[in-house]
């Protein structure tokens, strides 16, 4: 590997690295997926949409859902958002995936599982979304990054008593 690295360096000038955690490279390697060689722009005026974004949604008294809906296709993704509710006030919208419900991974829930959870968030009047964009979602798929609320990159919004979000 390393004359590899040297006789590389020697032809081109210059050589780039990629390193996976064992677990990222075996999941990469299942999907088919593949290291790509073009850098990822990490200065894009969209970057903060790819991230994902934990919601610790509260509803007030006068509220009865959180303002969503969702749909399944080949991965849970928010249908639609009422306006005024706390998804459309927190910036959950249309399109955005759903990769979990207070910390259980969507993937691994039915129909119905799912919507346990909601109406049991709804009585408790509480509620974790962990949400991503189409285009972090297409991202993380290609380049085998796991997704979770757990990660150091998620941000996360919590609700405040004044109905607004704090960033």
């Amino acid at each position: 590997m390393t004359r590899l690295i040297q006789r590389t360096f020697q032809e081109n000038g210059q050589v780039t690295l990629t390193t996976l955690t064992g677990p990222a490279y075996e999941v990469l390697k299942r999907r088919g997926g593949f290291l790509e060689t073009d850098p990822f722009d990490y200065q894009s005026s969209n970057i903060n949409q790819m991230k994902p974004r934990l919601y610790k949604l509260t509803l007030d008294t006068h509220e009865h859902d959180f303002g969503f809906s969702l749909q399944r296709e080949d991965v849970l993704s928010i249908k639609s958002v009422k306006k005024p509710s706390p998804a459309d006030g927190c910036g959950i919208t249309k399109g955005d995936i759903v990769l979990e419900l207070n910390g259980q991974h969507t993937n691994n829930l039915s129909s119905n599982q799912i919507k346990e959870i909601i109406e049991e968030s709804e009585r408790v009047r509480k509620l974790d979304i962990l949400v991503i964009d189409i285009d972090g979602y297409r991202f993380s798929v290609k380049h085998a990054v796991p997704l979770n609320s757990l990660l150091s990159f998620v941000q996360t919004n919590t609700r405040s008593k004044h109905n607004k979000f704090i960033c």
